[in-house]
């Protein structure tokens, strides 16, 4: 008799405990959703407050900084895919996209010089950096292996690719020779 009266007490406490660790467990979710629904309500609504491009509100088109571009406004701005895979640039300037992560070292080192060409350069290239975590789908189509990447294009003309980190001295020569040049 003990030892039932026993093992009741057991598989009480133990559903007890339980119990209690699972309904505090679900307030705890409950939390972390509702912070969850939260954070996104507000990246919802201030999407369109944010800056789009280093420095300037989403409105607005100022060459002379560095377009940071999302892919819904890729595909707007700078290019179109077909179902076959093809690509059309819209540009009608010579352009420079930056394919980058933010925790790639040598992405981090070539940023400052594509800063600087934007604003060197800003009535005659466009400079466009794509993250290629938060854009994949363009990372894939482009197939980006390394970073950083840039894809040089000149409008009428096929895409070149460099690979690599590269010195201000040498991507200015890029721009000079593959961009500006007739």
């Amino acid at each position: 008799m003990n030892s039932v009266r026993l093992l009741s007490v057991i598989v009480f406490s133990t559903a007890l405990f339980f119990s209690g660790c699972s309904s505090r467990h679900a307030s705890s979710n409950d939390a972390e959703t509702e912070d969850a629904a939260t954070q996104q309500q507000e990246e919802t609504t201030s999407e369109d407050e944010q800056p789009n491009m280093i420095g300037l509100p989403k409105q607005e088109t100022d060459f002379s900084k560095v377009q940071v571009v999302d892919e819904k406004r890729f595909m707007e701005e700078v290019c179109e895919f077909d179902d076959a895979g093809r690509y059309g640039f819209k540009c009608t300037r010579p352009i420079i996209i930056d394919f980058t992560a933010g925790w790639c070292g040598w992405c981090t080192k070539l940023s400052p010089h594509l800063v600087d060409m934007a604003q060197k350069y800003s009535d005659q290239i466009a400079i466009y950096k794509v993250d290629v975590e938060k854009c994949p789908n363009i990372a894939q189509r482009f197939n980006i292996q390394g970073l950083p990447t840039l894809i040089i294009v000149k409008p009428h003309k096929q895409p070149e690719r460099i690979e690599g980190y590269v010195d201000k001295d040498k991507l200015e020569k890029i721009i000079q020779n593959k961009l500006l040049s007739e």
